[in-house]
């Protein structure tokens, strides 16, 4: 019934709970795959560099924070 999920977090509580819901959606309905989506805002052009790099990093080092806590929480997906 439901072969592809995709899931959005942003690091919430609501957001950790839907990954939760998520999971035990995928293993119950046997699903191939489970996509997990983190976004951000638009980061303003007139920072410039190096300010623009440091940005950058900075947002990419949260969102993979956030996904490895999505991830654990959404668990193993057959």
């Amino acid at each position: 019934m439901f072969a592809k999920i995709l899931l959005a977090v942003d690091g919430s509580a609501h957001a950790l709970h839907a990954a939760k819901l998520a999971g035990d959606l995928a293993r119950a309905m046997n699903s191939e795959k489970v996509r997990v989506v983190v976004a951000y805002s638009n980061i303003p052009s007139y920072l410039g560099e190096p300010n623009m790099q440091a940005v950058i990093d900075a947002r990419l080092l949260e969102a993979n924070e956030i996904l490895d806590a999505a991830l654990r929480v959404l668990g193993k997906i057959p």
